[in-house]
Formats: C-alpha cells, structure tokens, sequence
C-alpha cells in the first residue's frame, strides 16, 4: 500500500521459493549469493551478465541426446565466442570433455577465457570455418558488434551456417543453435 517500502528481490524469492521446490533466477552477478541465501529451495541460476548456465545445460543435454556420448564426438563451435553461452558451454565441456574441440571465432571475437586445462589439448582454433570432420556445430550466434569489432555481413556470413558452409559438414552431423537470430534475404541466420 502507500507509504510502504517496495518489496525487495529477497522478498519475492523467500515467498515464491517458500511456494515452489525449486526457483529460477536471472539477475546480476553481484546478486546471486543473496539470492540463494534468500530462498527456501534449490535456486538455478537462470544466467546474468557473464554467464548463461542454464544454456549451457541444455547444449550439453541436448548434443549427447542428438549424437551420443560426448567423449566420442568433435565438437565445433563457431561464430561470437565472447558469448556468454559460449564461456558457460566451455565451462560444461571441461567437466566431461569432447574427443576434439574446434573453435571457430570470427575477426575480434575469439573466446574471453582461458580454456579450462581439461580442454587445451583437445582443442584446436582454426583461422577458416571447415566443418567437414565435425559430429556436432554450435552456432552461439553473430551479431554485428559495435566499433572496431564490427563485422560486415559479407564476413558474418563466412563464419554462419550458409549452403556453402552446411555442404561441408559430414552426412549425420548435428547444428545447434541456441542463440537469437534474424534471417537474412538468403534465409540464413547471421546473429
């Protein structure tokens, strides 16, 4: 009512988390601890500015559901490797690693982290997008950028999924694409 202070985040977690057996929450970073401490159940950190967990997850779950075993696949991301999803997906492979890893970063747009110890050896970062030995590609997304990182369409097309591009990724291999995108005029999505 009027004249009473707004309820807090901590607030709405302790009744909805006192509702519910588990909650998921989005919020900054610096947040997160006072959530978890806040609620009554489980909470599932839903993503914030530096990571996307959640994401992650569902890459992980949905690659071994679509290919198998994660050990006995290579795996390829390509695009925007500053991602959020990208850093968090990184974090999930370490834990369980792929037989290989590619990464294919576009012009200023190579990952943000260290790669986990556990990957190094298995991963390689070609200078060209070649899909042609992958069982799994990640497409986290490429958008546009800003500054000096900004990509023209004619160079976000070389690093998304086109005819050119799809025609060399062997019969059976599977494309994730988890990120929001827009399709050109060629149907293609470059973001």
């Amino acid at each position: 009512g009027p004249g009473l202070p707004p309820e807090t985040l901590g607030d709405t977690l302790r009744v909805c988390s006192g509702m519910s057996d588990v909650v998921v929450v989005r919020a900054d970073s610096d947040v997160m601890e006072s959530v978890v401490n806040d609620a009554r159940c489980p909470v599932v950190n839903g993503g914030d500015a530096l990571e996307h967990p959640t994401q992650a997850l569902i890459d992980r779950f949905a690659i071994e559901q679509l290919a198998g075993p994660i050990g006995n696949l290579h795996v390829g991301i390509a695009g925007d490797l500053t991602m959020r999803s990208v850093t968090s997906l990184l974090a999930v492979l370490a834990l369980s690693a792929p037989r290989r890893l590619s990464l294919f970063a576009a012009p200023g747009r190579g990952p943000t982290v260290a790669l986990p110890a556990t990957l190094v050896e298995r991963t390689e970062q070609p200078s060209v997008p070649e899909f042609a030995e992958l069982d799994v590609l990640v497409l986290p997304g490429l958008p546009p950028g800003h500054g000096q990182k900004r990509l023209d369409d004619a160079t976000r097309g070389r690093w998304a999924l086109t005819p050119t591009t799809a025609r060399g990724l062997p019969r059976g291999a599977i494309v994730l694409s988890p990120g929001p995108g827009t399709p050109d005029d060629s149907g293609v999505c470059l973001e």
